[in-house]
């Protein structure tokens, strides 16, 4: 009869050690769970921060592309005439051609 109770502890123990085992793998697993979560918390946090910086340097970007748009036109036309009229004379001339010429017409004319 002794001999029972005891077989009886014995096997209610193993099966609590054995609950036991399986609640710390599972306590072990979700801390690794939780670990990894936190780290890609940290993660997201960074590269919204980095978005949230890229953003005020894309407006600032949008801003002077716009202004660069603008004066796309006169740029291309002081370079057309550039290459097409100042190639055969010296630096001096071609300087004075395009900046004090070329450049003043368009400034009149208000090419931008």
């Amino acid at each position: 009869n002794t001999q029972k109770k005891i077989m009886k502890l014995e096997k209610a123990i193993e099966e609590k050690a054995k609950e036991l085992k399986e609640a710390q793998d599972k306590s072990e697993m979700l801390t690794k769970k939780q670990k990894k979560m936190a780290e890609n918390l940290v993660a997201a946090e960074q590269l919204i921060s980095g978005l949230a910086n890229n953003k005020v340097r894309w407006n600032e970007n949008r801003a002077s592309f716009a202004e660069k748009n603008e004066l796309l036109v006169g740029d291309c036309l002081i370079a057309a005439a550039f290459l097409s009229y100042s190639g055969a004379f010296n630096f001096q001339y071609r300087k004075t051609m395009i900046y004090d010429d070329f450049c003043a017409n368009l400034r009149a004319l208000k090419v931008p």
